[in-house]
């Protein structure tokens, strides 16, 4: 508040406008404070029941806190995601106010303002793992879940497919009604509670290649017309088993294989 204004009269027939501009702002200086102020030398004596006007500290900024929301939001995941993982994040929800709270919405996917190469290869859903396709989106907002009990415990799958590697920031977001009293007058509050998770997206393998002669011996360089082999070496990067389907290995117009070539790594 920069300005009170106090209008005497009536709308068709006004008899004065007072205006006090000491509580700062572009109507106020603090030259105009300083003259307001030596204007009263002596301030007459109110009864006790009364404040004078010039002792009201100006207060020129305020803080208004939300109210603390009773609701645990609890994220389990097992680390590194693969790239293109179908990975599964379990969201756990549980109310701990004493009335049942109302209107229970869902955010959950990638935390807006990161790359956006991260939000183009970032695919989120809670329908299930097999409806992770490119028409799922990065982020899920406001996914209505309802009413939720005093103590009572939800648990939610959200599934993440990721198709480069690198670093991402998920946010969990919940917010939710719920009745409340505030100095005596009954009022609608709304509250939310929100949770980020960093996860780390890895290759699955990590391919070596090498060249060696016919007698197993390295090789720096090869020749034109002298057989030679290539060895490849897969490591995998999954603490968890692996089950490759099929390889491929693609040969350019200038090298021929001896052998017709067959995947050697079938359901290995």
């Amino acid at each position: 508040i920069t300005s009170v204004d106090l209008i005497l009269g009536s709308e068709t027939g006004r008899c004065v406008i007072l205006n006090w501009r000491g509580g700062g702002g572009d109507a106020a200086s603090a030259q105009e404070a300083v003259q307001a102020s030596r204007s009263f030398k002596r301030r007459p004596k109110l009864p006790e029941t009364e404040v004078h006007w010039d002792s009201i500290t100006i207060q020129a900024s305020t803080m208004i806190i939300s109210r603390t929301p009773k609701l645990s939001v609890l994220l389990r995941h097992e680390p590194p995601a693969l790239n293109n993982e179908i990975y599964c994040l379990m969201i756990t929800i549980q109310s701990q106010e004493e009335t049942v709270i109302k209107d229970v919405k869902l955010t959950a996917g990638l935390k807006p303002g990161q790359d956006a190469n991260l939000t183009q290869k970032t695919l989120v859903t809670l329908q299930g793992a097999e409806t992770c396709d490119d028409s799922s989106p990065a982020l899920l907002t406001d996914i209505p879940i309802g009413n939720l009990q005093p103590g009572e415990k939800l648990e939610m799958p959200l599934y993440i497919r990721c198709g480069t590697v690198g670093t991402r920031v998920f946010l969990v977001y919940v917010s939710y009604l719920i009745d409340t009293s505030v100095e005596d007058k009954d009022i609608i509050c709304r509250c939310h509670r929100d949770e980020t998770v960093t996860i780390e997206t890895v290759y699955p393998f990590d391919v070596a290649v090498k060249f060696i002669s016919i007698k197993f011996e390295h090789l720096d360089r090869v020749y034109a017309d002298i057989p030679f082999l290539l060895m490849t070496d897969i490591l995998s990067a999954s603490p968890w088993s692996l089950t490759i389907l099929s390889s491929q290995l693609q040969l350019s117009s200038s090298v021929t294989p001896v052998d017709q070539l067959e995947s050697q790594m079938e359901n290995g």
